[in-house]
């Protein structure tokens, strides 16, 4: 269904930005065509593109993985485990950009060089921006953080391939070129839009138990039920046990990072430094997190297997909402504070399938599956959909409660949700399918509402899921509950079948210690 009360005003509405994200990508599978057609469909013949025509396209995001290196011995070609070098990240990215033109992203660079090269008007600043952040395959290793040997060159490698490659388009320019991490911040509309660009890699300490998903043959399914295992028991409170201490206060973004964050949603008077225009009072954050920040999903990796990093993060939007005092470790911001906060959204990706969380405020666009789904998975296909339907209390429409177990059936009405056949089995607020992101700026007639429609579509460009919410300025302020009244990812729910087990156990072994007595 669309949002109540969006239709009359969307109507005659002026789409004023147009943004495309995605993620997971493998150079070895392709839709056909590829659905960087349906992202940038191919000249027709028609009008060309000029700088006072509708734009295709403003920015492309990419929220990870946009490559998955093979970890094979460029000699021998015999499979190794451990970190890809930079090297084998190096030519996998260059070959993706430059020399594949089965996979469908050489041709999106080149439809861009068609439509909105200089020769059509368009100078730098007015082309498309591709920018973004790695996940753990482009970073190099499944599941890797702060750990991984070689960071600085993995950095200019990426920071390399994000560059358009192209002359329609423009490339990601780091406000801080000697920072250490892909952190940055982009801005559209002149501010009106600003892009946070997390890096959830750099700086990320380990798992509760450490992941070996890079490691060893299956070592991701490995990954999978024990990140399953420390939320539904609680193992956290045992990890001292194997020398973790306490894994709760684990790192996600560093010290660095979180002061840089801090200041862009608190400090109105913040400017990028490469910036020497004054830019217009932010309307809309967009948050990038290659990571998905809310969900209730144990099995994957998420924000949620890190919960200090987790509050952290939601007592920062409540003080940018202005519904809490400012915690101790970000301080008194005084005069500077914003005086109508912009409301924040974010992106992720990593999961192989698409959904949206949360509520107005703090919404989540996961879109992940360019070329590949959970679905198609060989063991992980079988229990995608169920995994998917147990673990809901963290979208759209879900009660902010600790989930039972059991299916969440209560659904967002304002959240647009394909049919059952085109959702590939599931009405629960989620798509399993090839599928990338869009958010919509839309103004209506004579400078009317503005608000953000994001939505995900599937490989032919039908919306099967979509969310609406105004800018700053054409809508209630948010606000945010407390974080403890929250759905959360370490909440226990294994105990009692353990419990059960043990109880039952214990009867057994007595019945048969009696048994063998009697004997």
């Amino acid at each position: 269904m669309e949002k109540d009360g969006a239709n009359e005003d969307t109507k005659q509405a002026e789409t004023t930005s147009r943004i495309a994200f995605g993620s997971c990508h493998k150079s070895d599978k392709s839709a056909t065509p590829p659905i960087w057609e349906t992202i940038l469909p191919p000249p027709d013949g028609g009008d060309p593109v000029t700088p006072e025509t509708p734009r295709h396209l403003d920015a492309w995001l990419w929220l990870g993985d946009a490559i998955y290196p093979s970890h094979r011995d460029p000699v021998t070609h015999k499979k190794y485990y451990g970190p890809a070098p930079p090297a084998e990240v190096e030519a996998h990215l260059r070959a993706m950009k430059h020399e594949n033109a089965t996979i469908g992203y050489k041709g999106f660079l080149d439809r861009l060089d068609h439509y909105y090269h200089s020769s059509r008007g368009f100078d730098s600043g007015g082309r498309p921006l591709i920018t973004g952040v790695w996940d753990d395959h482009d970073f190099g290793g499944n599941d890797m953080g702060a750990k991984m040997p070689e960071k600085k060159r993995r950095q200019a490698v990426y920071r390399e391939f994000l560059g358009s490659g192209a002359a329609g388009a423009r490339g990601e320019q780091p406000d801080n070129p000697s920072r250490e991490g892909m952190y940055h911040r982009v801005d559209l509309e002149n501010g009106r839009i600003r892009i946070l660009v997390l890096d959830t890699r750099w700086f990320r300490e380990d798992h509760c138990i450490p992941s070996i998903a890079h490691r060893i043959p299956m070592g991701n399914a490995v990954a999978c039920l024990t990140r399953w295992m420390t939320s539904g028991l609680l193992l956290h409170k045992y990890a001292w046990l194997w020398g973790k201490g306490n894994c709760r206060n684990a790192k996600v973004l560093g010290d660095d990072q979180w002061a840089w964050l801090e200041n862009e949603l608190l400090v109105e008077s913040s400017q990028p430094s490469s910036t020497a225009a004054k830019l217009d009072p932010p309307e809309l954050f967009v948050i990038l997190s290659s990571v998905q920040v809310w969900s209730t999903n144990p099995i994957m990796e998420g924000w949620g297997h890190f919960p200090r990093e987790q509050e952290r993060l939601w007592n920062l939007l409540r003080t940018h909402y202005g519904a809490a005092s400012p915690a101790a470790d970000i301080g008194s911001r005084g005069s500077d504070r914003r005086a109508e906060p912009a409301p924040v959204m974010f992106l992720s990706g990593d999961v192989h399938h698409a959904e949206i969380s949360g509520q107005p405020g703090y919404y989540e666009i996961t879109s992940s599956g360019l070329t590949h789904h959970c679905g198609q998975h060989k063991l992980y296909g079988r229990v995608c959909k169920p995994v998917l339907d147990t673990f809901s209390a963290h979208r759209s429409g879900a009660p902010p409660s600790p989930r039972s177990g059991k299916r969440n059936k209560n659904r967002d009405k304002e959240t647009k949700v394909a049919s059952d056949e085109e959702l590939d089995g599931g009405q629960g607020g989620y798509y399993i399918g090839l599928n990338f992101g869009v958010l919509e700026v839309l103004t209506g007639e004579d400078g009317g509402k503005r608000e953000v429609l994001a939505g995900v579509k599937n490989a032919t460009g039908h919306t099967v899921l979509e969310v609406s919410q105004a800018l700053a300025g054409h809508g209630p302020v948010p606000v945010l509950p407390p974080y403890e009244q929250i759905a959360h990812t370490w909440d226990g729910h294994l105990i009692p079948y353990a419990r059960g087990f043990l109880l039952w156990a214990v009867i057994g072994l007595a019945s048969i210690r009696t048994l063998l007595k009697q004997g």
